[in-house]
Protein backbone atom coordinates (compact mmCIF):
# COMPACT_ATOMS: atom_id res chain seq x y z
CA UNK A 1 0.00 0.00 0.00
CA UNK A 2 1.29 3.56 -0.90
CA UNK A 3 2.00 5.98 2.07
CA UNK A 4 0.74 8.97 1.37
CA UNK A 5 3.48 11.70 2.98
CA UNK A 6 3.11 15.77 3.22
CA UNK A 7 7.06 16.68 3.30
CA UNK A 8 7.29 20.45 4.28
CA UNK A 9 11.13 21.59 3.01
CA UNK A 10 12.92 24.89 4.87
CA UNK A 11 14.80 26.57 2.22
CA UNK A 12 17.60 29.49 3.34
CA UNK A 13 17.78 31.22 0.37
CA UNK A 14 18.74 34.54 -1.12
CA UNK A 15 18.81 35.91 -4.64
CA UNK A 16 15.49 35.11 -6.20
CA UNK A 17 15.78 32.60 -8.62
CA UNK A 18 12.45 30.49 -10.37
CA UNK A 19 11.77 27.05 -11.87
CA UNK A 20 8.68 25.05 -12.07
CA UNK A 21 6.31 25.13 -9.64
CA UNK A 22 9.05 26.66 -6.77
CA UNK A 23 10.11 29.96 -5.97
CA UNK A 24 13.36 30.61 -4.18
CA UNK A 25 16.49 32.36 -3.90
CA UNK A 26 20.32 31.61 -4.24
CA UNK A 27 22.30 31.54 -0.75
CA UNK A 28 25.24 33.06 -3.01
CA UNK A 29 25.00 36.49 -2.26
CA UNK A 30 27.57 40.05 -1.78
CA UNK A 31 27.39 42.24 1.51
CA UNK A 32 25.29 45.56 0.70
CA UNK A 33 27.57 48.89 1.06
CA UNK A 34 26.84 52.20 1.86
CA UNK A 35 28.81 55.31 1.20
CA UNK A 36 29.40 57.90 3.55
CA UNK A 37 31.52 61.17 2.28
CA UNK A 38 31.60 62.97 5.88
CA UNK A 39 35.55 62.88 6.76
CA UNK A 40 36.22 60.82 9.97
CA UNK A 41 39.00 58.85 11.33
CA UNK A 42 39.36 55.29 11.43
CA UNK A 43 38.19 54.49 14.63
CA UNK A 44 34.96 57.03 14.48
CA UNK A 45 33.99 55.24 11.01
CA UNK A 46 33.90 51.73 13.12
CA UNK A 47 32.04 53.54 15.87
CA UNK A 48 29.45 55.15 12.95
CA UNK A 49 28.89 51.93 11.27
CA UNK A 50 28.74 49.44 14.04
CA UNK A 51 25.83 51.80 15.76
CA UNK A 52 23.95 52.31 12.44
CA UNK A 53 24.56 49.29 10.19
CA UNK A 54 26.44 46.24 10.81
CA UNK A 55 29.98 47.56 10.67
CA UNK A 56 32.91 48.93 8.68
CA UNK A 57 32.86 47.68 5.23
CA UNK A 58 34.15 44.01 5.02
CA UNK A 59 35.36 43.03 1.85
CA UNK A 60 36.28 39.02 2.47
CA UNK A 61 36.27 38.13 -1.30
CA UNK A 62 36.46 39.85 -5.12
CA UNK A 63 32.46 38.94 -5.18
CA UNK A 64 32.19 41.67 -2.56
CA UNK A 65 35.04 44.21 -4.13
CA UNK A 66 32.83 44.20 -6.93
CA UNK A 67 29.66 45.42 -4.95
CA UNK A 68 31.43 47.83 -2.88
CA UNK A 69 32.80 49.50 -6.09
CA UNK A 70 29.04 49.49 -7.72
CA UNK A 71 28.00 51.13 -4.68
CA UNK A 72 27.26 55.24 -5.64
CA UNK A 73 29.84 57.44 -4.25
CA UNK A 74 28.43 60.66 -6.28
CA UNK A 75 31.75 61.64 -7.69
CA UNK A 76 33.95 61.06 -4.90
CA UNK A 77 37.00 59.33 -5.85
CA UNK A 78 39.92 59.52 -3.74
CA UNK A 79 40.24 57.34 -0.46
CA UNK A 80 37.36 56.10 1.78
CA UNK A 81 38.08 53.77 5.09
CA UNK A 82 37.25 49.98 4.98
CA UNK A 83 36.73 47.57 7.81
CA UNK A 84 40.76 46.49 7.80
CA UNK A 85 43.51 46.77 10.37
CA UNK A 86 46.58 46.00 11.64
CA UNK A 87 47.55 44.91 15.21
CA UNK A 88 50.82 46.11 16.94
CA UNK A 89 52.37 43.34 17.62
CA UNK A 90 55.02 42.29 19.75
CA UNK A 91 58.27 40.72 18.84
CA UNK A 92 58.31 37.08 20.43
CA UNK A 93 60.56 33.91 20.75
CA UNK A 94 59.75 31.04 18.72
CA UNK A 95 59.85 29.06 21.75
CA UNK A 96 57.99 30.88 23.87
CA UNK A 97 60.54 32.44 26.14
CA UNK A 98 60.02 36.67 27.07
CA UNK A 99 61.26 38.69 24.84
CA UNK A 100 63.53 40.20 27.61
CA UNK A 101 66.82 40.84 25.83
CA UNK A 102 68.00 42.41 22.33
CA UNK A 103 71.06 43.16 20.68
CA UNK A 104 70.16 45.06 17.58
CA UNK A 105 72.61 46.89 15.14
CA UNK A 106 72.78 50.42 14.10
CA UNK A 107 69.23 51.96 13.25
CA UNK A 108 67.83 48.25 14.15
CA UNK A 109 64.74 47.09 13.84
CA UNK A 110 63.87 49.13 10.46
CA UNK A 111 60.89 47.03 9.11
CA UNK A 112 62.62 48.30 5.57
CA UNK A 113 59.69 48.92 2.78
CA UNK A 114 57.20 47.16 5.87
CA UNK A 115 57.90 43.54 4.77
CA UNK A 116 60.86 42.72 7.42
CA UNK A 117 59.62 40.38 10.58
CA UNK A 118 61.83 37.62 11.31
CA UNK A 119 65.72 38.19 12.48
CA UNK A 120 69.05 36.87 11.52
CA UNK A 121 71.98 37.76 14.08
CA UNK A 122 75.16 38.72 12.02
CA UNK A 123 78.74 36.70 12.88
CA UNK A 124 79.51 40.24 14.71
CA UNK A 125 76.48 39.28 17.07
CA UNK A 126 74.39 41.97 16.24
CA UNK A 127 70.62 41.70 15.16
CA UNK A 128 68.40 43.07 12.02
CA UNK A 129 65.40 42.20 11.04
CA UNK A 130 64.96 40.81 7.26
CA UNK A 131 61.96 39.76 4.79
CA UNK A 132 61.34 36.40 6.26
CA UNK A 133 61.57 34.59 2.65
CA UNK A 134 65.30 35.42 2.21
CA UNK A 135 67.90 32.82 2.25
CA UNK A 136 70.00 32.54 5.17
CA UNK A 137 71.57 29.57 7.60
CA UNK A 138 70.08 29.17 10.73
CA UNK A 139 71.32 28.11 14.46
CA UNK A 140 69.19 25.60 16.04
CA UNK A 141 69.33 24.62 19.84
CA UNK A 142 68.38 21.09 20.64
CA UNK A 143 70.41 21.57 23.95
CA UNK A 144 73.69 23.16 22.53
CA UNK A 145 73.71 24.75 19.77
CA UNK A 146 74.25 23.91 15.65
CA UNK A 147 74.16 25.45 12.21
CA UNK A 148 72.01 23.14 9.33
CA UNK A 149 74.50 22.90 6.14
CA UNK A 150 72.18 24.83 4.11
CA UNK A 151 70.27 28.21 3.41
CA UNK A 152 66.94 28.40 3.65
CA UNK A 153 64.20 30.90 4.54
CA UNK A 154 62.61 31.84 8.08
CA UNK A 155 59.83 29.44 8.11
CA UNK A 156 61.78 26.68 6.67
CA UNK A 157 64.53 27.16 9.24
CA UNK A 158 61.72 26.90 11.96
CA UNK A 159 60.18 23.73 10.65
CA UNK A 160 63.76 21.93 9.83
CA UNK A 161 64.96 23.13 13.59
CA UNK A 162 61.70 21.68 15.43
CA UNK A 163 62.18 18.57 13.86
CA UNK A 164 65.04 18.33 16.14
CA UNK A 165 64.97 21.18 18.68
CA UNK A 166 63.61 24.77 18.25
CA UNK A 167 65.20 27.97 16.00
CA UNK A 168 67.80 29.43 18.96
CA UNK A 169 66.50 31.96 21.11
CA UNK A 170 68.60 34.53 23.12
CA UNK A 171 68.13 34.96 26.20
CA UNK A 172 71.19 37.03 27.64
CA UNK A 173 74.32 38.19 26.50
CA UNK A 174 76.65 34.87 27.54
CA UNK A 175 74.15 33.09 25.36
CA UNK A 176 74.62 35.66 22.31
CA UNK A 177 78.44 35.29 22.81
CA UNK A 178 78.56 31.75 22.16
CA UNK A 179 76.19 32.01 19.22
CA UNK A 180 78.51 34.34 17.55
CA UNK A 181 81.30 32.17 18.79
CA UNK A 182 79.83 29.01 16.51
CA UNK A 183 78.92 31.48 13.97
CA UNK A 184 82.51 32.20 13.32
CA UNK A 185 84.28 28.81 14.13
CA UNK A 186 81.67 27.79 10.82
CA UNK A 187 82.46 30.65 8.71
CA UNK A 188 78.63 32.27 8.64
CA UNK A 189 78.29 35.64 8.02
CA UNK A 190 74.46 35.77 9.05
CA UNK A 191 71.95 33.14 10.54
CA UNK A 192 68.54 33.54 11.39
CA UNK A 193 67.32 32.93 15.76
CA UNK A 194 64.00 32.32 16.36
CA UNK A 195 62.25 35.93 16.82
CA UNK A 196 59.50 36.80 14.77
CA UNK A 197 56.75 39.28 14.48
CA UNK A 198 53.47 39.03 13.09
CA UNK A 199 52.73 40.40 10.15
CA UNK A 200 48.59 39.97 9.61
CA UNK A 201 45.58 42.32 8.71
CA UNK A 202 42.48 41.74 10.72
CA UNK A 203 38.86 42.60 10.36
CA UNK A 204 37.26 45.04 11.79
CA UNK A 205 34.35 43.38 12.67
CA UNK A 206 35.33 39.85 14.46
CA UNK A 207 39.23 40.33 14.77
CA UNK A 208 39.36 37.64 12.46
CA UNK A 209 43.19 36.87 9.75
CA UNK A 210 41.83 38.58 6.45
CA UNK A 211 42.83 36.18 3.62
CA UNK A 212 41.25 38.48 0.56
CA UNK A 213 43.49 42.01 -0.42
CA UNK A 214 43.52 44.56 -3.27
CA UNK A 215 46.86 46.70 -2.31
CA UNK A 216 47.87 48.61 -4.96
CA UNK A 217 51.50 47.75 -6.03
CA UNK A 218 54.16 48.58 -3.30
CA UNK A 219 51.61 48.63 -0.46
CA UNK A 220 51.57 48.72 2.39
CA UNK A 221 54.71 50.78 2.52
CA UNK A 222 55.15 51.86 6.08
CA UNK A 223 56.23 50.30 9.29
CA UNK A 224 52.22 49.09 10.72
CA UNK A 225 53.09 51.10 14.05
CA UNK A 226 53.12 54.34 11.96
CA UNK A 227 50.20 53.02 9.13
CA UNK A 228 47.97 50.42 10.13
CA UNK A 229 44.35 50.81 8.84
CA UNK A 230 43.44 50.31 5.68
CA UNK A 231 41.46 52.40 2.77
CA UNK A 232 39.99 51.86 -0.57
CA UNK A 233 41.00 54.49 -3.60
CA UNK A 234 37.56 54.69 -4.67
CA UNK A 235 38.16 55.46 -8.70
CA UNK A 236 40.18 51.90 -8.90
CA UNK A 237 39.41 50.00 -5.83
CA UNK A 238 42.68 49.31 -5.18
CA UNK A 239 43.93 49.72 -1.19
CA UNK A 240 46.37 51.42 0.66
CA UNK A 241 47.75 51.33 4.41
CA UNK A 242 47.21 54.65 5.90
CA UNK A 243 47.27 56.13 9.70
CA UNK A 244 44.53 55.30 11.47
CA UNK A 245 43.96 59.59 12.79
CA UNK A 246 43.75 60.30 9.15
CA UNK A 247 40.12 61.84 8.11
CA UNK A 248 38.30 60.46 5.32
CA UNK A 249 35.10 59.39 3.61
CA UNK A 250 34.03 55.60 4.53
CA UNK A 251 32.10 52.56 3.87
CA UNK A 252 29.67 50.85 6.07
CA UNK A 253 28.27 47.49 5.11
CA UNK A 254 25.13 45.30 5.94
CA UNK A 255 25.08 41.50 5.70
CA UNK A 256 21.75 40.58 2.93
CA UNK A 257 19.70 39.37 5.09
CA UNK A 258 18.83 35.44 3.69
CA UNK A 259 15.26 34.36 4.67
CA UNK A 260 13.59 30.74 4.76
CA UNK A 261 10.54 29.70 2.24
CA UNK A 262 8.19 26.91 2.94
CA UNK A 263 7.54 24.49 0.14
CA UNK A 264 5.02 21.99 1.10
CA UNK A 265 4.94 18.65 -0.95
CA UNK A 266 2.28 15.73 -1.04
CA UNK A 267 3.41 12.10 -2.68
CA UNK A 268 2.63 8.11 -2.40
CA UNK A 269 5.66 5.91 -1.63
CA UNK A 270 5.99 2.41 -0.92
CA UNK A 271 9.00 2.98 0.80
CA UNK A 272 8.94 3.53 4.81
CA UNK A 273 9.39 6.79 5.18
CA UNK A 274 9.65 6.25 9.33
CA UNK A 275 12.99 4.46 8.25
CA UNK A 276 15.54 7.19 8.74
CA UNK A 277 17.90 5.48 5.66
CA UNK A 278 14.91 6.71 3.58
CA UNK A 279 14.88 10.04 4.90
CA UNK A 280 18.22 10.38 4.22
CA UNK A 281 17.91 9.35 0.51
CA UNK A 282 15.36 11.44 -0.07
CA UNK A 283 16.75 14.51 1.41
CA UNK A 284 20.00 13.76 -1.06
CA UNK A 285 17.32 12.99 -4.19
CA UNK A 286 15.82 17.06 -3.42
CA UNK A 287 19.02 18.30 -2.89
CA UNK A 288 20.52 16.72 -5.78
CA UNK A 289 17.47 18.20 -8.02
CA UNK A 290 18.20 21.79 -6.48
CA UNK A 291 22.04 21.50 -7.88
CA UNK A 292 20.77 20.08 -11.16
CA UNK A 293 18.88 23.34 -11.26
CA UNK A 294 22.24 25.50 -10.89
CA UNK A 295 21.49 25.97 -7.00
CA UNK A 296 24.43 23.90 -5.03
CA UNK A 297 24.19 26.40 -1.94
CA UNK A 298 20.47 25.87 -1.08
CA UNK A 299 20.10 24.68 2.65
CA UNK A 300 17.50 22.58 2.82
CA UNK A 301 15.51 21.07 5.67
CA UNK A 302 12.39 19.15 5.62
CA UNK A 303 10.09 17.27 8.09
CA UNK A 304 7.21 15.06 7.77
CA UNK A 305 4.01 15.80 9.15
CA UNK A 306 1.11 13.76 10.48
CA UNK A 307 -1.83 12.73 8.37
CA UNK A 308 -5.07 11.43 9.03
CA UNK A 309 -7.98 9.76 7.55
CA UNK A 310 -11.27 10.92 6.78
CA UNK A 311 -14.09 11.02 5.08
CA UNK A 312 -12.77 13.06 2.06
CA UNK A 313 -9.40 11.14 2.24
CA UNK A 314 -6.08 12.00 3.32
CA UNK A 315 -5.83 15.16 5.23
CA UNK A 316 -3.15 17.56 6.63
CA UNK A 317 -3.15 18.03 10.64
CA UNK A 318 -1.01 20.90 10.52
Amino acid sequence: MDETVFVILLLTVGQLIHFPGFCIHSASFPNIYYFFGENKTWEEAVAYCNSEYTGLAQIPDQENAIAMMNTPTWGYTDKAWIGLYKEPSEWTWENGLPFTYSNWGPHQPDNFNATEFCVSMADDGLWADYSCSEMKYAICDRGNFYIPPAQMTWNEARYYCDRYSLLAAVPDETTNSGMQQIMNSKGVKDAWIGLYRNNYWYLSDNGEYASFFKWQPEQPDKPYVEESCAAVVVKDGTWTDEQCSATYPFFCYRIYNSHKIVVRMKFKSKAKLDDPAYSVELKRQLGAAFVNLGMPNIKLTWTKTAVKQTEEGIKDTC
